[in-house]
């Protein structure tokens, strides 16, 4: 495995080919594989309960996450269901609205940020990747 992003990215372009061997030779199928440079170091998860703790973790700490403000998630039929592909659109856009209103701006583009992104990047994700 390797620990260096450049490492990560050329796995990322092998992985199809790397799925095929794998599948070619393993008493079960593997429908996708991931890389990563993170935790290059320790032991390897092997439990499906390790490998989704894990998991929930990871998105717990992701700089992008948010929390969902009170509200934002009404339960199913709380809300009428939008009847065509507009008003769909409208009741999503407002619901985008509302959870970007307190976001702080990223310096670089204006848009609204998660706190995380910027605290981890100094800007919003998407300008994060332009630097890189």
């Amino acid at each position: 495995m390797s620990s260096s992003p450049l490492g990560v990215q050329t796995l990322m372009f092998e992985r199809l080919r790397i799925l095929e061997k794998l599948n070619a030779r393993l008493p079960y199928r593997i429908t996708d594989i991931r890389f990563s440079t993170t935790w290059w170091h320790r032991r390897s998860l092997h439990s499906p309960a390790e490998l989704q703790t894990e998991s929930a973790r990871v998105w717990r700490e992701h700089p992008s996450r948010l929390d969902r403000p009170p509200g934002d998630h009404l339960p199913h039929g709380a809300a009428a269901q939008p009847t065509d592909p507009e008003s769909a659109f409208r009741a999503w856009a407002n619901q985008m609205r509302s959870r970007t209103a307190q976001m702080p701006l990223c310096p670089r583009c204006q848009c609204p940020t998660p706190q995380g992104e910027l605290e981890r990047w100094s800007c919003c994700g998407l300008c994060a990747v332009k630097q890189w």
